[in-house]
């Protein structure tokens, strides 16, 4: 494409070296991801935060704190590395164009989810801000993940369906939280 040669994409952390054809990342931030899997040993079962080796309960602080309103979230990837810069460029400076190859690295998760659940829903955003970022980047991230899917041995494959909107509803606007 003319666009690729004229503006080439680079790599969504460090900016430098352009990235393989539908990747977001180069080799070298690549080998940064550290993927979490099913249920990672020292691990909070329910948002995936680490938690120390020496505790009773598998628990969070925040999970604890929580009961029961949260149940479970599962992290593909620890939010280390270059993956967070690559998340906030798409938060924060409208690079909806990696919500395909992230969004891609959230199939396998997706589809362990599928398993053991009716519905999978983004978090939604206040409308003002929704508004001012123009997309929501949990339901891009989603979509994209859900469209990454592997069709062979899918049982959901043309069942699923998106979620009645809204299901959840954002009622107070958050301070941006750009330095997480």
């Amino acid at each position: 494409m003319l666009a690729d040669l004229l503006w080439p994409r680079l790599c969504a952390a460090c900016g430098e070296e352009p990235p393989g054809a539908a990747a977001a990342l180069c080799p070298l931030c690549a080998a940064t991801l550290a993927p979490l899997g099913p249920q990672p040993a020292q691990r909070c079962r329910r948002c995936s935060a680490p938690v120390q080796a020496d505790v009773t309960s598998w628990d969070c602080a925040d999970c604890r704190r929580l009961v029961p309103a949260l149940v479970q979230i599962r992290a593909a990837f620890a939010y280390d590395g270059a993956l967070p810069l690559a998340l906030l460029r798409l938060k924060w400076q409208g690079r909806d164009d990696l919500a395909g190859p992230l969004g891609g690295l959230l199939a396998p998760l997706l589809q362990d989810a599928l398993t053991r659940c009716d519905v999978v829903v983004p978090v939604p955003l206040h409308p003002s801000r929704l508004r001012a970022r123009g997309y929501n980047q949990a339901a891009l991230l989603l979509h994209e993940g859900l469209r990454a899917r592997p069709e062979r041995e899918d049982p959901h494959r043309g069942r699923t369906r998106p979620a009645p909107a809204p299901l959840l509803v954002r009622t107070l606007a958050s301070p941006p939280a750009r330095d997480q």
